[in-house]
């Protein structure tokens, strides 16, 4: 599961919010992987919660910043097809 803030809404908007970090993760993945191809392959994402600006991580264990999560590799897609 994503590292995130607990907020007082509930598990609802929890997931709402880790949806939206995985999509914008994805997005910055496949946008890597198209640009770079199988060169090195990345550790995984991270984000930052309010603004969903993100890069990819190389080293395992990063160092985040306060609003930054981190999105593993695992969790986002292996299997990347160019777009034409």
């Amino acid at each position: 599961m994503i590292q995130m803030m607990q907020t007082s809404e509930g598990d609802r908007l929890d997931m709402i919010t880790e949806t939206t970090i995985l999509h914008a993760a994805q997005a910055i993945y496949t946008c890597y992987h198209q640009t770079h191809g199988d060169k090195q392959l990345p550790a995984g994402v991270a984000i930052d919660r309010e603004t969903l600006r993100g890069h990819v991580i190389f080293q395992t264990q990063p160092v985040l910043l306060p609003r930054e999560c981190f999105v593993p590799a695992q969790k986002l897609p292996q299997d990347v097809s160019p777009t034409p």
